[in-house]
């Protein structure tokens, strides 16, 4: 399979042509959760969202180019997040202030940067548990093209996490480091594949708790 194969139609740059396009991402992660990618097919994907007939061709070329829509989503988002708020001015979240110097800036308090950091990822993964899921369970189904820019992304996305932590665990090798928080990563992602039935902010409420726990506890 060629990138050609799932560089998506040229479509309409209309408000409703969006919100067509994300509902049919919305409704294929929760069929590909659920049943596998394999599993579902054009057609399932498209009753789903209310596209019949080869409507669903206008915004997708075929199933690659959703799962590559939706990997997309969720690399892109998450790292956008962590950016936002480990570099707000570069992100272009926040701007200095009167006086300030545009040259070296204040050193960043990484005490509160990890608690945000892990906040918005408990956050998304909460709501997002199906693109969750598919993004832990279907990335060897994406085309050659497609899965070296996911890894790619989610090295940057990583190392966000990896020099916060670094900051705060001088104690710990890089190593280390990594390990942690592809740690916490992983417990924060559980949520995809359990329903603890408990309140919404019970639920971040703990996982922030016990990512916070596991990136900064002592290491024996």
């Amino acid at each position: 399979m060629t990138t050609s194969d799932i560089r998506p139609p040229a479509t309409s740059g209309s408000a409703h042509g969006r919100r067509r396009r994300a509902l049919i991402l919305t409704q294929a992660a929760g069929l590909f959760a659920e049943r596998g990618f394999h599993a579902v097919g054009m057609g399932d994907i498209g009753a789903a969202a209310g596209v019949t007939g080869p409507a669903i061709y206008r915004h997708f070329v075929n199933k690659h180019a959703i799962l590559v829509g939706l990997f997309d989503q969720v690399a892109e988002q998450l790292l956008e997040r962590a950016r936002a708020i480990v570099d707000p001015v570069s992100a272009g979240t926040a701007i200095p202030a009167f006086g300030d110097t545009f040259g070296a800036q204040p050193r960043r308090d990484n005490t509160a940067t990890l608690p945000r950091l892990v906040a918005a990822h408990v956050d998304f993964a909460l709501a997002e548990r199906s693109l969750i899921k598919v993004y832990a369970q279907e990335a060897h189904n994406l085309p050659d093209p497609a899965r070296s820019r996911l890894r790619r992304v989610r090295r940057l996305y990583i190392q966000e996490f990896v020099d916060v932590v670094a900051d705060l665990r001088p104690d710990l090798s890089d190593a280390q480091v990594r390990l942690l928080v592809h740690a916490a990563f992983g417990l924060m992602n559980s949520v995809a594949d359990h329903d603890p039935g408990i309140p919404w902010e019970d639920t971040a409420e703990l996982l922030r708790s016990a990512a916070l726990r596991t990136l900064l506890g002592t290491v024996r």
